[in-house]
C-alpha cells in the first residue's frame, strides 16, 4: 500500500504519511515517527512498487544502525539520520522515545530485528 519517497532504501526505518507515502522515519519529531511504521524490505524510491514489513523479523544492514547493538536490547527510530535505528534512547528536547524493535542476533555487524514498532511513545520536553 502507498508509494515510496525516492530517499527509502531497503532495510530502511520508514512511516506512513498522510498522502499515503512511505518516508523515511526520524525521532526528531512525533510527525515523522509517530505514525504507522515499517521496515521496507524491497523499496523502489518513487514508484508504488516495494515492500514493507509491519511486524517480523528483518536482516537490518550495519549502515543503517547507529551505536553497538547488544542482543535482546531495545532498539528505538533514530534522532540524527532519518531512516537509521539507534541502539541509544534519543535524548534531545522534542526527540521522540519509540521502541521499534529488539536485536535478536548480529551477523557481521548487520542486526536480526524483532521489528514490532511499540504503538506508544514519549516526546521529550
Amino acid at each position: 500500500y502507498g508509494t515510496f519517497h525516492s530517499a527509502v532504501a531497503a532495510g530502511d526505518l520508514c512511516y506512513l504519511d498522510t498522502s499515503a507515502v512511505w518516508q523515511n522515519a526520524a525521532a526528531n519529531a512525533a510527525a515523522t515517527s509517530g505514525s504507522m511504521m515499517a521496515i521496507a524490505l524491497d523499496a523502489d524510491g518513487g514508484s508504488d512498487e516495494g515492500l514493507v514489513l509491519l511486524h517480523g523479523f528483518a536482516k537490518i544492514p550495519s549502515g543503517v544502525i547507529n551505536g553497538t547493538p547488544a542482543i535482546g536490547k531495545e532498539m528505538y527510530a533514530s534522532n540524527d539520520t532519518a531512516g537509521e535505528i539507534d541502539v541509544g534512547v534519543p535524548s534531545d528536547s522534542d526527540d521522540v522515545v519509540r521502541v521499534v524493535g529488539y536485536c535478536v542476533d548480529i551477523d557481521s555487524s548487520d542486526v536480526l530485528l524483532y521489528f514490532n514498532p511499540d504503538s506508544t511513545w514519549i516526546t521529550i520536553a
